[in-house]
């Protein structure tokens, strides 16, 4: 798709006043984007990395994410790629795969199971939809492809954030593309960082981490 920007030369992009500049295109930053794209507003996205994931990382939709993937019409699509509603999602602790018993296990009841028990307890204290398990590298390149195919949002992948500097009307943030090294300033008044506990938005604003190192 084309670019929401408008380049004002070979280096500089300015963007229009109510778009935002997302850092980090993982679960976050994408689901950022179709948050945004459900209320009409667009971003553009930029990820160091050249495509999805090939590790696992996240396997778990929490209940609260399903719950916005409902709102923005894509908890059922969602579903469809995941783990079936009828298997239980236990998570199994144990010193080695030849142990009788595991050392303890973290009981998640299936897609199914959770939504006879919101059903019997709707009294406010249960979220609106189950929680959903799926691995990371199925649910990028899933949401990527819904990205890809949005008009209000522009995905470059391939480019790293390198500094993101705040004034008082606006933030200007350069992109380094990884293969060539060229360089990009991007001007807009938004800037969202999903880049990450080693964040570059977090670092270059010099915002303080609780915890670490990263």
């Amino acid at each position: 798709m084309g670019s929401l920007a408008s380049e004002q030369d070979a280096g500089l992009v300015v963007l229009p006043s109510d778009t935002v500049f997302i850092a980090g295109g993982g679960p976050i930053g994408l689901l950022l984007a179709q948050v945004l794209s459900f209320y009409g507003v667009q971003s553009v996205l930029f990820e160091r990395n050249k495509t999805t994931t090939s590790w696992p990382k996240m396997d778990l939709t929490n209940a609260r994410s399903m719950e916005l993937f409902h709102k923005i019409g894509l908890a059922d699509e969602l579903r469809r790629i995941g783990v079936p509603p009828d298997i239980d999602q236990d998570v199994l602790i144990s010193s080695g795969l030849s142990m009788d018993e595991p050392l303890t296990r973290w009981d998640l009841p299936s897609v199914d199971k959770f939504r006879q028990r919101i059903s019997e307890c709707n009294d406010g204290s249960q979220p609106r939809e189950p929680w959903q398990r799926l691995s990371q590298v199925v649910f990028e390149k899933w949401l990527k492809q819904i990205c890809d195919e949005d008009p209000l949002i522009d995905l470059h992948y391939g480019w790293r954030v390198e500094s993101v500097q705040e004034s008082t009307d606006h933030v200007q943030t350069i992109v380094v593309n990884v293969d060539t090294g060229d360089t990009k300033t991007y001007i807009s008044n938004y800037v969202a960082g999903c880049d990450g506990g080693s964040s570059k938005v977090r670092r270059s604003l010099q915002i303080a981490l609780d915890g670490g190192p990263m």
